[in-house]
């Protein structure tokens, strides 16, 4: 029993040791909360940005979707006239 009380008490000196070492004082916190709030402000902006860029590049898609479309429409009937002057 008189071992055992000695490692209690070291284990509980330690233990609050790294509690105290753990804590940060209020100016600590302060500034953290304030880097956290600007580094989300700056993923709020990167994330409008990627949307942006994606709708972009939709777009371009689909411009680009719409002309090939028409060119292989166009494409179609030019083989279709060609057939028809070579047979008549």
């Amino acid at each position: 029993m008189k071992k055992l009380i000695p490692e209690i008490l070291l284990s509980s000196v330690i233990v609050l040791l790294i509690s105290l070492q753990a804590c940060k004082n209020d100016t600590e916190l302060q500034t953290q909360l304030m880097v956290l709030g600007n580094e989300k402000v700056k993923l709020i902006n990167q994330k409008d940005s990627v949307i942006k860029l994606l709708a972009n590049s939709k777009t371009v898609y689909d411009t680009l979707t719409a002309s090939y479309n028409n060119l292989a429409a166009d494409n179609d009937a030019l083989k279709a006239r060609i057939r028809s002057l070579q047979a008549g």
